[in-house]
């Protein structure tokens, strides 16, 4: 027996525990307190107190079977003339008693459905000690959760599979096969808790004030295994899931795997909370190790393992926090889009605390789809940790956040201190619905690094467009250099000043290969564009400081002939683009570019002889380094003897027959879609023939339009 469904709500209900223990694994490598949290501690705030009913009637369901499904009559002790009345057989069962429950009126409410099943009824199971499966006929449409009238909603119905007597402890009793039958919910205050639901089905809140809680779908009887439906064929899933499109429901401490559709799907429904539920694992919160081969490939493996979908809702104002969500993952056709762990439509929704790829014991499980995707105004996304998520194959935009909206209706969205680990290349950013000065809007650079303080100043794009963001929130993460863009720690925040100016003091200085990244968040109305206050800037380049620039190339050439030098920053990740300018003797003008590559390539001829020398100055947001390099150029006769050629810098007459070629070049952009830290090219080769006098050679040296 696997540990309880209670036993993961304490675990994801006391979110400051699980996170702690998530950040530590994200945050090893940093020396003691370095950061904060990935998520603030904020003290448990606990579900919602379940509605306290004082049954004035109660159905005891004491049957696993379903007798005569096809009746529409049947109750368990309730007459209603000749519409409603108990079978002759006089058995309760789980069907009848749900039309009973819909038949009675409002007097007899609030109506609580129990159960009794004996140890000699044919559902106990014997491998699972302590249940009782109920198999539903699948021809058969349950009876809806309704009232007697259509003018009063008040359903008041309590369905608790923990009144099953010597049941287990810690995990439902009470399993039902659903048949790919659903329980609509067509009525108002109802509980359902306490159940294990298998075989398909959904849950459907119809009507507003519905509560569900601790109940696992699509799990084997001892929560250790997805259980598809029907058994031996994974291509269906465990479907199942619970479907909301009413108002002011609260779905808490659930276990739901597998889902072919949505595990939980609010569609157009308003003021929902859903929280401290583990989506797409085991009962007890946990992921199987799967081996990489099979991980996340579309095909059915034995040793894979098929959390389904994630959570996704429109509608407004809904909440969805302290949610473990992992392992999401279903057996699809290779272009079908991998399963999302969290997909927000509507408005005004909160997404705060879940931990998106990490299961109930610190395991960084991922995700096999977007960890989280925004089409929507006036959001708020706070708080929350994903690892290892995956990019769907829709927007093609590889960044484990994105936000993607092209209503005319689009404003706000805040996201905040979200921590990224692993994600498929970059942080948070926008998609290409939204529009291109939204792009191009730079949140805070850093302009020094001095010991633990940190300042800095408006962003600025690759146009040399200042992105001008007055009093500020200005939140500061760490990264690695792996090449992958990741929040890894948030440091804090700091506000900016009117001029866009901020000082930031760290705990300590910065590790060595730790960088930093930011995201802006305006505090004033039309800061950002003419979004409102609280919108939030795509997560920024990674800052990190220049340590040297060298220069490698030939000691000595001869006059007239096309000398070629390698000029890189170190180290390969520092923060670009970097401006070089380049002085070289005998040519009057220096050669400036800025570029995005850390190496590039130098092509110069000299027409009389002597010692020429180079000068290299690199500039970035952080500082600047310089070096300098001389090479003796010999003439026909074998001699380096010169003709005066100054200095580098000055201009020196040149022999009308062979002018110097020293025109500089732009190179063309080759690809806007490059790794936003270019990885050097070897310097043996250079990839593209240099311009004479020029700077090239590169395919990352380019100056894009749009380059974040």
């Amino acid at each position: 027996m696997i540990r309880s469904t209670r036993y993961v709500y304490r675990l994801i209900g006391r979110l400051s525990l699980t996170i702690a223990l998530c950040w530590a694994i994200v945050a090893a490598s940093m020396p003691a307190n370095f950061a904060t949290a990935a998520v603030s501690a904020a003290p448990e705030r606990g579900p919602v107190a379940a509605p306290a009913l004082q049954a004035v009637t109660t159905i005891v369901v004491d049957t696993s079977t379903d007798p005569d499904p096809g009746s529409n009559t049947d109750t368990c002790t309730y007459t209603q003339g000749a519409i409603l009345f108990p079978d002759a057989d006089g058995l309760c069962s789980f069907r009848r008693a749900l039309r009973e429950a819909a038949g009675r009126p409002q007097t007899d409410r609030p109506i609580a459905i129990e159960f009794n099943l004996d140890a000699s009824d044919p559902g106990r199971d014997l491998q699972a000690v302590g249940t009782w499966t109920i198999v539903l006929d699948s021809a058969n449409r349950l009876p809806p959760l309704k009232t007697d009238t259509i003018l009063n909603k008040n359903g008041q119905v309590t369905i608790d599979g923990a009144t099953q007597p010597l049941g287990r402890t810690g995990a439902p009793s009470i399993i039902i096969d659903m048949g790919e039958n659903s329980i609509e919910v067509e009525s108002t205050g109802n509980i359902i808790r306490n159940i294990a639901f298998q075989n398909g089905g959904s849950l459907m809140l119809k009507e507003d004030g519905n509560l569900i809680e601790d109940i696992w779908m699509g799990l084997t009887a001892d929560g250790s295994q997805v259980s598809f439906r029907p058994q031996g064929f994974p291509n269906r899933m465990a479907h199942g899931g619970i479907y909301i499109s009413s108002n002011d429901n609260v779905v808490r401490r659930n276990v739901i795997t597998g889902s072919f559709a949505k595990a939980i799907d609010i569609s157009m429904g308003d003021n929902n909370i859903v929280r401290n539920n583990a989506i797409g694992t085991r009962a007890d919160g946990t992921i199987p190790t799967v081996p990489p081969a099979v991980d996340c490939q579309p095909n059915y493996s034995a040793s894979g393992w098929y959390g389904g979908w994630g959570i996704a809702l429109s509608g407004s104002n809904n909440t969805i926090d302290r949610n473990i969500i992992a392992g999401m993952q279903n057996v699809r056709s290779a272009n079908d889009t991998p399963p999302i762990a969290l997909e927000v439509f509507g408005a005004g929704h909160t997404i705060t605390e879940n931990i998106i790829g990490v299961d109930a014991d610190g395991n960084e499980v991922g995700v096999c789809g977007q960890g989280l995707k925004i089409s929507g105004p006036n959001m708020t996304v706070l708080d929350n940790l994903i690892v290892r998520s995956r990019t769907g194959f829709e927007e093609g935009e590889e960044t484990a956040i994105l936000t993607n909206d092209g209503s005319p209706l689009f404003d706000r969205v805040t996201v905040r201190r979200n921590i990224v680990k692993d994600g498929p290349g970059l942080i948070y950013e926008f998609g290409p619905a939204m529009p291109k000065a939204l792009h191009q809007f730079r949140p805070a650079r850093i302009t020094n690094i001095d010991g633990v303080t940190l300042t800095g100043a408006n962003g600025v794009d690759m146009e040399a467009g200042e992105s001008h963001c007055p009093n500020c929130l200005i939140d500061l993460y760490t990264d690695d250099l792996d090449g992958i863009d990741e929040a890894l720690t948030y440091l804090g925040q700091t506000q900016s000043d009117a001029s866009g100016n901020w000082t930031f003091v760290m705990t300590q200085t910065l590790p060595a290969g730790t960088g930093l990244h930011t995201i802006s968040t305006s505090t004033e109305d039309s800061v950002i564009l003419n979004y409102s206050a609280g919108m939030s800037t795509e997560a920024s380049k990674l800052f990190y400081p220049m340590s040297s620039v060298s220069i490698s190339g030939p000691a000595s050439g001869e006059v007239n002939v096309d000398q070629v030098f390698t000029i890189t920053v170190d180290p390969p990740y520092a923060t670009w683009p970097f401006t070089y300018t380049v002085e070289l003797t005998d040519q009057q003008t220096p050669l400036v570019e800025q570029l995005v590559s850390n190496e590039i390539y130098l092509t110069k001829k000299w027409s009389a002889p002597g010692i020429k020398t180079i000068n290299v100055n690199v500039v970035n947001d952080l500082g600047s380094v310089s070096t300098t390099m001389d090479i003796e150029i010999i003439g026909p006769d074998g001699t380096s003897t010169p003709e005066p050629s100054g200095t580098p810098g000055t201009s020196t007459p040149q022999p009308s027959s062979t002018p110097a070629t020293s025109t500089p070049t732009t190179s063309t952009p080759q690809s806007t879609s490059t790794p936003s830290t270019p990885t050097p090219q070897p310097t043996s080769t250079p990839i593209a023939t240099p311009t004479p006098g020029g700077l090239g050679g590169s395919s990352n040296v380019y100056l894009p339009l749009m380059r974040k």
